[in-house]
């Protein structure tokens, strides 16, 4: 994974921000075109993370979530402010796999579900099973300014949209909106 240039983190920040920067500098300095993709949940859902997600916000005063977990904006504002030169565009990706019924699995259930069993997990992915039928993708592009004035208010929205196009598929088993499509 080193290969492909993947960024691995000790998740404390006291040690990873100072490894961040210098990996976005390289990027940026060899002024090669790059994706880079980030997950600001930071974990894995499941049922006990939701609950501890949920206690967060009610404490921070912000949106509180069932399908999703509230977004941190420690490492992505640390990458934000180091791709400052060149301003990037913001991609906004969600993703729902067929016959997925909002199952939240629990820490015990380890990565399997009993409920969206062909929802693929990290395990399963690495280890090459590829997920039944079409992925519904829905992608929405976003200007880096609008996301750097207001970082947590960015996030906190497209979360809540998240949760609301999450919703919708369950019950319709594809998204709504202009920016859906399927692979």
């Amino acid at each position: 994974m080193r290969l492909f240039q993947f960024l691995f983190l000790r998740r404390r920040i006291d040690e990873d921000q100072e490894h961040i920067q210098q990996y976005m500098n390289g990027l940026i300095t060899d002024q090669f075109p790059f994706w880079l993709v980030l997950f600001p949940e930071g974990t894995t859902i499941h049922k006990e993370y939701v609950t501890k997600s949920q206690a967060f916000a009610a404490r921070e005063g912000r949106p509180k979530f069932e399908r999703v977990l509230l977004p941190r904006t420690t490492g992505l504002r640390i990458i934000l402010d180091a791709a400052a030169a060149v301003k990037p565009d913001i991609y906004d990706l969600t993703l729902a796999f067929p016959s997925y019924s909002g199952e939240v699995p629990s820490y015990d259930m380890g990565y399997g579900r009993k409920l969206d069993a062909e929802v693929p997990s990290m395990k399963s992915l690495v280890a090459g099973k590829q997920p039944a039928g079409s992925v519904a993708i829905h992608s929405r592009k976003f200007r880096y300014e609008d996301a750097v004035k207001d970082l947590q208010g960015f996030l906190d929205a497209r979360w809540k949209e998240k949760e609301e196009r999450l919703n919708y598929f369950i019950e319709h088993q594809q998204f709504s909106e202009v920016g859906s499509s399927r692979l």
